[in-house]
């Protein structure tokens, strides 16, 4: 079976719709911001309104979804990221620089106009490292759930808030409010097969279902996507710490509630980041200019634009948006 079609069986028999745009962690608790724990967990606000989530897998570098920062990769400072370490939103940071995956949007399954999940993956660059004291997480070596044991996780994002019986929001996204809440790998997905990216047969997606209470197996603060929640990490215990095994990047509707992403029986998951390891820190290693090159490099490209000129004087299954 190819895997798009695999995919599509795949949530037919979960009972869910086409995945569609999503906007909160639904279930879950606040996040005291006063936990250092989880601050390296940020928030991005890019111009133009929304909040979405990342995580600082170095001081410089934050891990993310690519549908969150595709838009802003050539005006990388349209973003900025948020860091609440004691406190609410102590520091804001402007991003340098957007290392989109190079085969997002090639080979997806589409459910939606912004919808992608094969290769949803990019890395942001700090114009400054972040602050004294905010952890950084590793990424986990292997695929959580390849093996066929479920294996729980922990997943911690800026989404905003439903009890999982309503069918809208309670409360918005927000940049200073991020929430903590579990759930477990259910499904593994096949690399595309369109695009340039793992190789066929690795398994790239992950996905999870939102379980009402009392269901048997229901994790104790299962939770699940929506908007806000795009670019969040999941992370599994490994080697005695908590490293990022996935991305969050979609959400579906229980089928029998078309319109709703927010409710039991929703459908959650994103990238799996062991077969992107390589890619993310090939960018992560990739040169930091000084700030002094940054200033030559200016004064060069304003020489130019100069020349130049007296030349020319003569003549929302849905992404979690």
């Amino acid at each position: 079976m190819q895997p798009r079609k695999a995919v599509h069986a795949a949530l037919a028999l979960l009972g869910l719709a086409t995945a569609a745009p999503s906007y909160a962690l639904v279930g879950g608790t606040v996040d005291p911001n006063t936990n250092m724990q989880w601050a390296g967990v940020v928030s991005i606000t890019p111009v133009g309104g929304g909040v979405y989530t990342g995580a600082l897998i170095d001081p410089y570098h934050v891990l993310t979804a690519a549908h969150v920062v595709a838009a802003h990769a050539s005006a990388p400072n349209g973003l900025t990221i948020n860091f609440n370490a004691g406190g609410d939103l102590t520091h804001q940071v402007l991003a340098n620089r957007v290392f989109v995956h190079p085969d997002y949007r090639k080979g997806n399954v589409r459910g939606g106009a912004h919808f992608a999940w094969n290769d949803d993956i990019a890395v942001v660059r700090l114009s400054e490292p972040a602050p004294a004291g905010v952890p950084v997480y590793a990424l986990a070596s292997g695929i959580p759930g390849l093996s066929g044991t479920p294996v729980d996780f922990t997943m911690v994002a800026y989404g905003g808030y439903s009890d999982g019986v309503s069918p809208t929001l309670l409360e918005g996204a927000k940049p200073h409010v991020k929430r903590v809440g579990e759930n477990r790998v259910g499904a593994l997905f096949p690399a595309d097969d369109d695009g340039n990216g793992a190789p066929p047969g690795v398994m790239e997606v992950f996905a999870f279902t939102f379980d009402a209470p009392g269901v048997p197996g229901r994790l104790p603060r299962e939770a699940g996507y929506a908007g806000g929640d795009s670019g969040s990490p999941i992370f599994i215990r490994e080697a005695g710490a908590w490293r990022i095994a996935g991305v969050g990047a979609f959400n579906g509707n229980p089928a029998n509630l078309p319109g709703s992403s927010i409710q039991f029986g929703a459908i959650g998951g994103g990238m799996v980041i062991a077969p992107y390891a390589d890619w993310i820190r090939q960018q992560v290693a990739s040169p930091v200019p000084e700030p002094e090159t940054y200033a030559l490099l200016l004064l060069g490209l304003g020489l130019v634009v100069s020349a130049a000129r007296r030349g020319l004087g003569t003549g929302s299954v849905g992404s979690l948006r």
